[in-house]
Parts: C-alpha cells; sequence; structure tokens
C-alpha cells in the first residue's frame, strides 16, 4: 500500500494501463489456445472422419463400377471390350485396396476398426466370386457366370455394401459426437472467455476506483486547503505524505503557508515598528511645533525690540532737534547758554542711554537670530529623520505590495490546479 502510495501519478497510471494490457494478454491467450483446440478437432474430423468416410464412399462406388464391369462383361462377346472391362476391374480393385489401406492407418474407433475387419473378409470373398464370374464370362459361358452372379454375387456385394455403409454410418456417429464436444468445447471457451473478462474488468475497475482514490482524495484535499488559504487562512496545513506529485505539492504548500506566517509575522512587527515610528513622529512634530513656537516667539520678540529700536531711534532724532533747536537757541541768546549746556548734557546722556539700549535691542536680535538658527537645523534634522521613517514606511509598503502579489500568484495556480480535469 506504501509502495503504491509512494509511486508518482504517471507510474500509477502505467501500472493500471499494464493491468489492462495483462488482462487483454490472459484473455487473448486464453481465446487464441481454444481457438487452436478447436482447430485441431476440426482438423482431427476432417482427417479421420470427412476424409476415411470419402474414401469409403469411393469403395462402395467402385465396388459398384466392379459390379458394373462385370455385367458388361457377361454381355458382351467383343473380346477388345472384354479385356478392357476386365482391365477396369483390376485398376478399381487396386483403388479399392489401396485405399483400404489407408483406412486401416487411420485413427478409427475399435467399433470401427471390427467393421473394417469384417469388410475386409466378406472383400476377400467378394474378390473371389468376381474371380469365378469374370472367368466364366471371358470364356463366354454367360450363363453360368449369370447365375453366379446373382446366387452368389449379389448377396456378397450387398453384404460389403451394408458393412461399408455401417461403417460409414459408423464414422458419422463419430463426427456427430466429436461435433458435439466442439460446440462444447467451443460453448465453454466463450463462457470462459467471458468468465475471465468479467473478472478482468472488475479487478480493472477495483484497482482503477482505488488508484483513483489515491488521486483524487489528496487533490481535493489541497483544492480545499487552497480555498482556505485564498480567503485568508494562512493557520492551514496539508497531512498527506508521499513521494509522488501530489505529496511534493503538499510539502511545498505547507512550506508556503509557513513562509506566509513568517511574512505575516514579519509585517505586524514591521507594522509595531511603524507605529512606534509614527509615534515617534508624532512626539517629533510636537518638538517641532513647539519650536515652531518657540522661533514665533522669538521673531515677536524680535520685532518687539525692532519697535522698541525706532521708537528710541525716533527719541534720538527727536532729541537731536531738540539739540539743534537748543544750539540755535544759544546762539540767539547766550544768557541762556548754561541752562541749554545742561539741558544738552542731559539730553546727550539720554541719546547715550538710548544708544547703548539700541545696541542692547541689536545684541538681543543677534542672539535671537542665532536661537532661530540653531531651531531651523534642528527642524532640518528632525525632517531628515522624518525623510528615514518615510522611507522605512515606503519599503514596508513595498514588502506589503509584494506580498499581496505573491499570494494573487498562488491563487492563480490554486485556481489552476482546481480547474485541471481528472486522471
Amino acid at each position: 500500500m506504501g509502495l503504491l502510495r509512494n509511486l508518482k501519478t504517471a507510474k500509477k497510471l502505467a501500472l493500471l494501463i499494464a493491468i489492462e494490457i495483462l488482462a487483454l494478454v490472459l484473455v487473448g491467450v486464453m481465446s487464441l489456445i481454444f481457438m487452436k483446440n478447436i482447430a485441431n478437432e476440426t482438423e482431427k474430423m476432417f482427417t479421420h472422419r470427412f476424409i476415411p468416410n470419402q474414401w469409403l464412399g469411393k469403395v462402395i462406388e467402385d465396388n459398384r463400377a466392379i459390379d458394373e464391369d462385370i455385367l458388361e462383361l457377361m454381355i458382351t462377346k467383343n473380346s477388345i471390350r472384354n479385356k478392357e472391362m476386365i482391365d477396369d476391374i483390376v485398376t478399381l480393385q487396386k483403388e479399392i485396396n489401396d485405399v483400404m489401406e489407408k483406412l486401416f492407418s487411420a485413427k478409427l474407433t475399435p467399433a470401427e476398426m471390427e467393421k473394417l475387419e469384417a469388410y475386409k473378409k466378406s472383400d476377400i470373398d467378394l474378390q473371389k466370386l468376381q474371380e469365378k464370374v469374370i472367368q466364366l464370362a471371358r470364356n463366354n459361358q454367360n450363363t453360368e457366370a449369370y447365375q453366379l452372379y446373382t446366387a452368389e454375387l449379389l448377396p456378397q456385394v450387398e453384404l460389403v455394401n451394408t458393412t461399408l455403409k455401417d461403417l460409414q454410418k459408423l464414422n458419422e456417429k463419430v463426427a456427430d459426437q466429436l461435433n458435439d464436444n466442439n460446440k462444447q468445447t467451443i460453448n465453454n471457451a466463450i463462457l470462459l472467455v467471458i468468465l475471465i473478462s468479467a473478472i478482468s474488468i472488475i479487478v480493472l475497475i477495483l484497482i482503477g476506483l482505488f488508484i483513483t482514490k489515491m488521486i483524487v482524495k489528496p487533490t481535493n484535499h489541497i483544492a480545499k486547503l487552497l480555498s482556505k488559504a485564498e480567503n485568508g487562512d494562512f493557520t492551514v496545513k496539508g497531512t498527506y505524505q508521499s513521494k509522488d506529485e501530489i505529496g511534493k505539492l503538499t510539502a511545498s504548500f505547507n512550506n508556503m503557508i509557513s513562509g506566509l506566517q513568517g511574512i505575516i509575522k514579519t509585517v505586524r512587527d514591521t507594522s509595531q515598528q511603524v507605529a512606534a515610528a509614527s509615534e515617534e513622529l508624532t512626539a517629533s512634530a510636537d518638538q517641532t511645533t513647539a519650536a515652531t513656537e518657540h522661533v514665533a516667539t522669538a521673531i515677536q520678540e524680535i520685532a518687539s525690540g525692532a519697535e522698541q529700536s525706532s521708537a528710541k531711534i525716533e527719541e534720538n532724532s527727536n532729541s537731536l532737534n531738540e539739540i539743534l533747536h537748543g544750539v540755535t537757541r544759544i546762539a540767539e541768546s547766550s544768557t541762556n547758554v548754561s541752562e541749554l549746556s545742561r539741558e544738552t548734557s542731559t539730553e546727550a546722556e539720554e541719546g547715550g542711554n538710548s544708544v547703548e539700549g539700541t545696541l542692547s535691542q541689536m545684541k538681543f536680535i543677534h542672539e535671537s537670530v542665532n536661537n532661530l538658527n540653531e531651531v531651523i537645523q534642528t527642524l532640518s534634522n528632525r525632517s531628515y529623520e522624518i525623510g528615514k521613517i518615510l522611507d522605512v514606511i515606503s519599503g514596508i509598503s513595498d514588502q506589503t505590495n509584494l506580498l499581496a502579489l505573491n499570494a494573487a500568484i498562488e491563487a492563480a495556480r490554486a485556481g489552476e490546479c482546481k480547474c485541471q480535469p481528472k486522471s
């Protein structure tokens, strides 16, 4: 069973064909044997029955011809014709003797041999009487010859012919028996051939069903597994173990399922990594948002400082205008020189303070710009990390597409296997 199960499908089919051929050869050989036996029996019937029966008919016919020649010999007085009749009688008797020798060498039944022996004795007496009648006819003693012919020769001829006819009947009876035996042999041969053919057909059907079951059952099993896998169930596993094509297909299917399970596990792990990366990306986005808010705050501070600097510059301008007016007033009125000098000194101090404040604002702006540059550099690094994460996501997407393509190919193969006709 295991050996037959491990055979390849082609060898299983070849085994089935070999058994069919063997059955056909067996039926053919048996038919040839019976036909040969029937031919032999027919030949025996022809050789030992039909031909001997013809020989017996020939003997009867020759005896009648001899009887006719004797009658003509008694009637005619022509010496030449008499000689012809005598020669013809001699020839016919020689033919009868030759035929009788053949009959004695033929395969006859004991009853036929007994009749043949009886004929032989009767024929000896017949030939003696024929010689006497012929001698009388040759001497033109036709009256005596005819009396001997009617008194003794005719009854003897009748006895010989009756013996030959009885021998023919025995031969025909044996031939009928042989014919019946041949018919019975033919009937037995037909029944035996039918029986062998029926047994061969039953055995072939059983073996064919067995081999078909060995092929179809695991094929349906693997088809169901492929159908489940096509519907997304990757926990199935083939249990058919053999060294044939279906066993190898089952092993390949199990390997494919194991590979898909590994890929699914990898995808799951990668998805977790993607989720973690997404969380990191979210955190980076939060940091980026915070940095952006910080940049906005810095820009607002820079703008505020610029407004303050503008206000200080405007104040300085006003102060300078006032200084100019003061100088003018000094020129116009020297009396107010000391007061204006004091006011100028005061305004100059205020202008110096304004300039120092402006310098402080410019320094703050410079620091803010440096901070902004660092924030922008940080954003650039985050963007580079985001790019790497996007590349990872893209690679995962490509792997997912490749897995989907492989699954589609395996489903198509499963569909082809499912649509193929059965062996």
